[in-house]
């Protein structure tokens, strides 16, 4: 072999190499960058892991979750009622002739006598509107009253279809969303915790504790108020 062919081939030969070794540093480099990104991702995640479980446990162990908490898991009577006093509220005495001299009004969906000032008349027209009660004298359901002579409020006692006690619930619950919202006032009744856990209770076990056949409605005078100012 000529002395120029060896040099050719030695030539070759270099560069084969210095390529072998370029390759395998690059190949290195870019094993190593995605070492560091695989490294950092991991850390991230862990991170990431560690900051919220400390969230949740900062959000348990705050005051007012814990309040939440006890709150969800008591019992509804269990649960302490707003302190409001209502004595002072605006009354409408214990009669009909009373209510009105006071100001009062008769709301069919409570079968009581308020307040003009507590007094919802429209939410009471919509569900009267959409209802349509039929209401009687007698527990037999055999003697009708119009609707005209229910809204005067002079009776002591009316019975009316079972599922009147399970709307006049509902009934309730918006009066006191409405009331809440327009900062109004309300009834005693509609505000008494009592009253919205027996509705809690009723609805959750409707057949239990009335008849299946009928509602009877008793009517009663309630006192009229503005309870937000002490929450």
């Amino acid at each position: 072999m000529s002395e120029s062919h060896e040099r050719l081939i030695q030539g070759f030969s270099d560069d084969s190499s210095s390529n072998s070794i370029k390759h395998n540093g690059d190949t290195s480099a870019i094993r190593y960058r995605k070492t560091i990104r695989k490294a950092w991702s991991t850390a991230t995640g862990i991170l990431a892991i560690i900051a919220l479980v400390l969230a949740i446990i900062a959000l348990v162990s705050s005051p007012r979750t814990r309040k939440h908490e006890n709150y969800h898991h008591s019992h509804p009577s269990e649960i302490p009622a707003p302190p409001t006093d209502t004595s002072t509220w605006l009354s409408c005495g214990s009669t009909s002739t009373e209510a009105r001299a006071q100001g009062c009004r008769f709301d069919v969906m409570m079968s009581a006598w308020v307040h003009e000032r507590c007094y919802d008349a429209e939410l009471m027209e919509q569900t009267l509107s959409v209802e349509r009660f039929t209401w009687f004298e007698d527990l037999a359901m055999t003697l009708p009253v119009p609707e005209s002579v229910v809204r005067l409020g002079n009776h002591h006692r009316l019975y009316t279809r079972p599922d009147f006690h399970y709307k006049h619930c509902a009934y309730v619950w918006l009066r006191q969303m409405r009331a809440w919202r327009g900062q109004a006032a309300i009834d005693d009744n509609s505000w008494g915790f009592e009253h919205t856990v027996h509705c809690a209770q009723s609805l959750l076990a409707p057949n239990t504790p009335y008849p299946k056949n009928h509602t009877e409605n008793n009517v009663v005078y309630y006192r009229c108020g503005k309870p937000f100012a002490d929450l």
